[in-house]
C-alpha cells in the first residue's frame, strides 16, 4: 500500500461503540523525526519470517498471512512463500481485505484444484487500491482461496489474488490516520482529506506522496489543488533535520502563479505540521528555493492560518438572540459579558425562530415570523430570500467561507435545500440523498465542500456527510449535494447539527432527555457531553466552548468538562 491514499469519509461507516477497538483511528499523527523511521510510540514492528522448512500447505498459508501483516517495501520476505511463476506478478498494493478474527481453513478437492485451500472468516471491510474503506454488511464472509504446489520439495503458493488480507488488529497496528489538505473551489480554504498511511514507511514522505497524488475519489469532485499535475518529489524522500522538513519538488512546479505558490505551500505546510517534530517546511524546486511572497525560505508551521480548514481562527466572536435582538458574548472562559449589538434590525432579529451569522461576522440570516428566509447586513436591511409555504418547517440556516447562505426546510414529508450565493437569488439545490425523505438536521461545513445531514428514520435518525459540487453556467451558480457517506449513529433522533471544527460535529438530540454529542466524522469518537439539563439549541466552533440554551432561556457554556450558566438567551450562535 506504499504511497496509497485512503479515503477517510468511508471509514465513517465504522461502528462508534465497541467496534472502534478493531480499527482505531488516531489523530493527528505524531511520529519520530527520521524520514524513514516511525516512532516506536506509534508503531509496533511485527517480525517477518521466511517459510518454515517442512510446512504443511495450511501452515504455509497461515505463515504467509502473518508475514504480509508486518512486511514492508516490496514485500520481499512475503514473496518467498510464492511459487516462482507468481512471485513477482503478485500486486500487494491492489487493496486490503480486512477480516475480524482468525481465518479458518478448509481443503477444496476438485479436478483442477486438488491442492486448493479456502480460508474464510468474518469480513470487516475492504480498502480498495485507492485506499477507500468500505465496511462489510453484517454477516459477510471473507473467502481467500490459495492453491499450492511443491517447489524443490517444499510447498509454495501457486495462485492467489492481488492485494492483502489483514485482520483488524493488523490494520490498527500497521496503518495510521492522517490528513492531506486540498483547497475548496475558491482556493481560499483548506479541506482535510483523511487517509490511512502505512507506518512502516517514512511518514513525512508518505504524506507528501499522497498529497501529490491528489484527493481521494470521494472528495476529488468537490475540491481543487494548487499543485500542478505531474508534480513529483525530485528526490525520493522528505527528510526532517533539526525540525525543518525539506520538500524538493520537480521543475513543473516552478511555473505556477504567485497566488498558487501560496496555496500550494499552505497545502504542504498544513499536511506536514501534523508531525510534532516539524517546526518549519522548506519547499524547493530541483533544490532551488521556492519563492513565496511574504514567506521565508523555511516556512513556519504556523504560517498560512488564513487558509485554515476551520476558517475561524483565534478567539471567535459568539452571539445569542434574546428578546431585544442580537447580543455578543465575550470572555466566555472567564467572566462572560453579554452585550446588545446596535442594530436597526434588532426588532426583526428578536423574532427569528432560527438564525445564522456569516463567517465574516457582517451578515445575519434567519427565519422570520412569516416563516420566510431573510438575510442581510447585521444592521439591515434584511431582504427576503425564500418565501414561506404553508405547513413547512425550516432547519437553521448556515453560511460557508465563500459567503453562500444555505438553508433547508421540510414540507409534507419531503425536504428541499436552498443556496444563496452573494449577489444572487436563492436556487434549489439538487440533493438525491433527501429525495422523498424528511430532514431533521442540516449544516454546511465552513469550507463549503461538505454537508452534514440527519434524515428521519422511524424513531431515530440516520446521519450522513455528503460532498457539495458547484457548477457555473454564465453568471448562474448551481449546487449539487451527492455521494452521501453514512456515519454510524445510535444516539436517537437528531434535532440540530453544528460543525464543531473541520472534522467533528456537535449534535443535539430531540428525544427527552435531550443531549449533546461530539462526533468525529472519521468515527474515532462519539462523546456524550453530559452535564446539561434538557438543551434545545446548541452552537459550536473550533477551539471555542460549546454553547447551549434550554427552553427557559438559560444560556450555558461547556468550559473544559463543566457546563457553566453564563446568562440568558434563547438562540446562541457562532459564525458559520
Amino acid at each position: 500500500m506504499k504511497g496509497k491514499r485512503v479515503l477517510i469519509l468511508a471509514v465513517l461507516l465504522l461502528p462508534l461503540t465497541s467496534c472502534l477497538s478493531h480499527i482505531p483511528v488516531q489523530g493527528p499523527v505524531n511520529y519520530g523525526a527520521e524520514a524513514y523511521a516511525p516512532s516506536s510510540q506509534n508503531f509496533v514492528r511485527t517480525l517477518v519470517s521466511a517459510p518454515t522448512i517442512g510446512s504443511t500447505p495450511q501452515s504455509l498459508i497461515r505463515q504467509f498471512l502473518a508475514a504480509i501483516a508486518g512486511d514492508q517495501g516490496d514485500y520481499a520476505t512475503s514473496r518467498l512463500y510464492l511459487a516462482p511463476e507468481v512471485r513477482y506478478g503478485w500486486r500487494p498494493e491492489k487493496g486490503v481485505r480486512i477480516y475480524t478474527d482468525r481465518l479458518q481453513s478448509s481443503y477444496i478437492r476438485g479436478i483442477r484444484e486438488a491442492n486448493t485451500f479456502a480460508f474464510s472468516g468474518s469480513e470487516a471491510g475492504t480498502i480498495d487500491e485507492q485506499g477507500h474503506y468500505q465496511r462489510a454488511a453484517p454477516g459477510t464472509l471473507l473467502f481467500e482461496n490459495f492453491s499450492v504446489r511443491r517447489v524443490g520439495g517444499e510447498w509454495r503458493i501457486a495462485t492467489l489474488v492481488d492485494g492483502l488480507s489483514l485482520s483488524e488488529s493488523d490494520v490498527a497496528r500497521a496503518y495510521r490516520q492522517s490528513n492531506i489538505y486540498f483547497l475548496n473551489a475558491s482556493k481560499r480554504t483548506l479541506v482535510p482529506d483523511s487517509v490511512y498511511l502505512p507506518v512502516n514507511l517514512g511518514v513525512s514522505t508518505s504524506l507528501i506522496r499522497a498529497l501529490l497524488s491528489g484527493p481521494t475519489a470521494w472528495l476529488s469532485p468537490a475540491v481543487t489543488t494548487a499543485i500542478p499535475v505531474g508534480a513529483t518529489l525530485a528526490v525520493g524522500s522528505v527528510p526532517i533535520q533539526q525540525g525543518v522538513a525539506t520538500v524538493d519538488l520537480s521543475a513543473p512546479v516552478g511555473n505556477i502563479s504567485s497566488l498558487d505558490r501560496q496555496a500550494m505551500s499552505a497545502q504542504i505546510v498544513w499536511t506536514l505540521k501534523q508531525l510534532a517534530e516539524v517546526a518549519a517546511v522548506r519547499v524547493t524546486i530541483d533544490r532551488a528555493p521556492l519563492i513565496v511572497a511574504g514567506a521565508g525560505e523555511a516556512q513556519s508551521r504556523f504560517a498560512y492560518s488564513n487558509f485554515s480548514p476551520d476558517v475561524l481562527t483565534g478567539v471567535t466572536q459568539s452571539f445569542v438572540m434574546g428578546d431585544r435582538g442580537l447580543f455578543t458574548i465575550s470572555e466566555l472562559a472567564s467572566k462572560p459579558v453579554i452585550k446588545l449589538v446596535k442594530s436597526e434590525a434588532n426588532q426583526i432579529i428578536a423574532q427569528f425562530s432560527a438564525a445564522a451569522i456569516s463567517l465574516d461576522g457582517g451578515a445575519i440570516a434567519g427565519i422570520n415570523t412569516a416563516n420566510s428566509l431573510i438575510a442581510g447586513p447585521l444592521n439591515g436591511p434584511l431582504v427576503l430570500q425564500v418565501s414561506a409555504i404553508a405547513d413547512s418547517n425550516w432547519i437553521a440556516p448556515s453560511w460557508d467561507s465563500d459567503g453562500v447562505l444555505w438553508a433547508a426546510r421540510r414540507h409534507a414529508g419531503l425536504s428541499q435545500v436552498y443556496a444563496v450565493a452573494p449577489g444572487a437569488k436563492a436556487v434549489a439545490v439538487s440533493a438525491e440523498v433527501i429525495a422523498n425523505r424528511s430532514l431533521q438536521g442540516f449544516r454546511i461545513a465552513r469550507d463549503g465542500t461538505r454537508v452534514a445531514l440527519a434524515i428521519e428514520s422511524g424513531n431515530s435518525s440516520r446521519l450522513f456527510v455528503a460532498r457539495v459540487i458547484r457548477s457555473a453556467a454564465g453568471a448562474k451558480i448551481g449546487f449539487r449535494i451527492e455521494a452521501p457517506i453514512e456515519l454510524p449513529w445510535t444516539g436517537g433522533s437528531i434535532s440540530a447539527i453544528n460543525w464543531a471544527d473541520a472534522t467533528h460535529l456537535a449534535i443535539l438530540t430531540s428525544v427527552t432527555p435531550r443531549s449533546i454529542w461530539r462526533v468525529a466524522i472519521d468515527a474515532s469518537e462519539a462523546i456524550n457531553l453530559a452535564g446539561i439539563v434538557d438543551p434545545n439549541v446548541l452552537a459550536a466552533a473550533p477551539g471555542m466552548p460549546v454553547l447551549a440554551a434550554d427552553s427557559w432561556g438559560t444560556l450555558s457554556a461547556l468550559v473544559g468538562q463543566e457546563w457553566l450558566k453564563i446568562g440568558t438567551g434563547r438562540y446562541p450562535m457562532y459564525p458559520g
